[in-house]
This record gives structure tokens, sequence and C-alpha cells, in this order.
């Protein structure tokens, strides 16, 4: 079973969450030195980690194209591979979100890669959405998670993606996966701070959150998309004041 909420605390000044996915591990281009430098500067920084979904690449039988030949091991081994990469990072993986490529084991057979992994990580499974409930300090962060569906090609395409999450759920910080870009956004709200009775600004920021897939023999190459950046984006949550920075 999924849960929808995780709550956090930290005593800190300040606290990351680092977003990680579309990793496609098992896909020729996947630069996965990459990865793990990514999560050398979490144990390092003792941030938590957000698994947002395409961690294996998964290519089936029934997967579009040539995927399945093209591969560099089969899903059993992928899955195993990242379990052994994860692994000593359990301590501060705070919750793992399923993606497409993960689905089509789920579609084909009904088995879910995903809840299998979060289950012998023991990691909360969130499988297509959930919130992330974070108290830095004194304050208070909601962050809605999901890695999403869009087919946009164009930033302006991606941003509008994830900007329509503020009609599905409200927060402070919006995080998408699925398309292969590192953007981030921001807009100000006005709201009412109930416990103060006053009218104040509140800050959303909408981010794309990455992937670790490369350009070259790649569908973006293929289709004559431009370069995404790779990485994932790093969220700064203040103690000091109730703020966010998104480093990408």
């Amino acid at each position: 079973m999924s849960t929808k909420l995780v709550n956090l605390r930290s005593e800190g000044r300040k606290k990351f969450l680092l977003p990680l996915g579309d990793i496609h591990w098992g896909h020729p281009g996947c630069d996965q030195a990459q990865v793990e430098g990514y999560l050398e500067w979490a144990k390092r920084e003792d941030a938590w980690i957000l698994l947002m979904g395409d961690l294996i690449e998964n290519n089936t039988k029934g997967s579009v194209g040539a995927g399945v030949y093209e591969q560099t091991m089969p899903p059993d081994q992928q899955i195993d591979e990242i379990l052994n990469l994860f692994g000593p990072h359990t301590s501060r993986i705070v919750g793992m979100l399923t993606g497409n490529h993960e689905e089509r084991s789920f579609k084909d057979n009904g088995i879910d890669p995903s809840k299998y992994m979060a289950r012998v990580l023991g990691v909360p499974y969130l499988r297509y959405a959930g919130f992330l409930r974070t108290v830095v300090g004194g304050y208070t962060y909601i962050t809605y998670a999901t890695h999403g569906g869009s087919g946009s090609a164009t930033v302006a395409g991606k941003l509008n993606a994830v900007k329509k999450l503020s009609g599905v759920a409200q927060a402070d910080v919006y995080l998408m996966g699925h398309m292969h870009d590192l953007i981030e956004s921001t807009s100000t709200v006005r709201t009412v701070d109930s416990r103060n009775r006053t009218v104040r600004d509140a800050r959303q920021h909408f981010v794309v959150t990455g992937s670790f897939l490369g350009y070259e023999d790649s569908y973006s190459e293929m289709k004559n998309y431009s370069p995404p950046k790779l990485g994932a984006p790093r969220v700064r949550y203040s103690g000091e004041e109730k703020a966010v920075h998104v480093s990408i």
C-alpha cells in the first residue's frame, strides 16, 4: 500500500531535499557517475532524498521502439543494481515515486518494480504522487511531488505542465519529473495567515526535476529536441525564515 504524506523535521538552520529521478539505469546513455556524485553530495550535506521515478530503463518486449535490444542489462539486473546503489542511503530517502518506465511491468504482468524496491529499501512508497510536510526550525513547508506524464518538448510547455499542479494540490514547492530537463520558476500568491490574522504574500516554486540520460543517440536527439541540462535540483528549506531556494 502506498502512503500520500510523509512528515519530516529538522532542527537545523537549513535543510536540503534532493529530488532524484529519471536515471534510466540500464540505458546506454545513463550517466552513472553523475548519479553517484549527487549521492555523495547528499551524504555530505545529510540531505533528504526523494526518488522521482524512472530509476530503471525497464524495456520489455512490448515497449515502443528497439529499447529492449538497446538496454545494457535485463530489468532484473537493473533493479538489483539500483538497490545496491541506494542501499547505503536509506536513512536519507524520504519517499519513492514510480515512473512510466516502471509502470511497463505493471501494465504487462501486474508487477510493480517500484513497490518492490521501496519495500526492500524500507522507504515510503508514494506511487504516483505524494506530499512532504517538512518542518525546518520553526517553519513548515508543503511539497507536492509527482513523476508526471507530459509530452511537452519546449521549456514553456514543461513549465505549464508543472504549474498545472497548483490546480491539483496546495503547496509551497511543486516537483515533477519525466520531462528530462532542469527548470525552476516561481510565482507569488496572496494568502491569509490565520495564526497572525494578516494577509501576506506566499512564494510558490515549480520545479522540473531533471534526468541523467545523455543526449547522444537518445530519443531527444532522434526527435531533434534541444539537449537538456542533466542532473537534479537541490531544494533548500530555511529554518530562519519562511523561504525556499532551488538550485539547478
